[in-house]
């Protein structure tokens, strides 16, 4: 996702506070792959901290591109 969004950012299609919000998906991601293969079963991903946190940061970053992005009509 990130390498897509970098490309965006530089050809001007993305501002950079919208890359950094999605950059801070890709680091919470990342946080889950580096939990190793327990963190792919069904109750890691119902309960595990790290899933929690990715969930938890890509609803804020939703909300913040649907804001600047004006998509909230598309998404409700």
């Amino acid at each position: 996702m990130v390498f897509g969004a970098k490309a965006m950012l530089y050809d001007g299609l993305l501002s950079a506070s919208e890359f950094e919000a999605l950059r801070r998906v890709e680091v919470r991601a990342e946080s889950v792959d580096a939990g190793g293969t327990g963190i792919w079963t069904d109750a890691a991903v119902a309960e595990a901290a790290e899933w929690s946190a990715l969930r938890s940061v890509a609803g804020t970053v939703k909300s913040e591109l649907a804001e600047a992005w004006e998509l909230w009509e598309y998404l409700e």
